[in-house]
């Protein structure tokens, strides 16, 4: 993800048998007040699942998830994903 040319988020994610990892899902945090966090999550899951991942695992689900459990309720870090 860029702002005015510049990084401000970064996704890396591997893929096994249609199970999407995501290892490391980032935001620069000056940009916490805007949902760079959830924008680059939701992003992550949007694009596994448009290219065929039929999971999307976010491994470290605490470090990874708290924003998300926080703003919907979220509880778990394993989403099924269908087009």
């Amino acid at each position: 993800m860029t702002r005015d040319g510049a990084p401000i988020g970064v996704e890396l994610s591997l893929e096994c048998k249609g199970r999407r990892l995501g290892y490391v899902i980032a935001h620069d945090p000056a940009f916490d007040a805007q949902g760079a966090g959830v924008v680059m999550a939701e992003y992550s899951l949007r694009s596994a699942c448009e290219e065929g991942a039929r999971a999307f695992d976010m491994l470290r689900s605490e470090e990874h998830t708290s924003e998300l459990q926080s703003r919907f309720g979220i509880s778990y870090a394993v989403f099924c994903l269908k087009k």
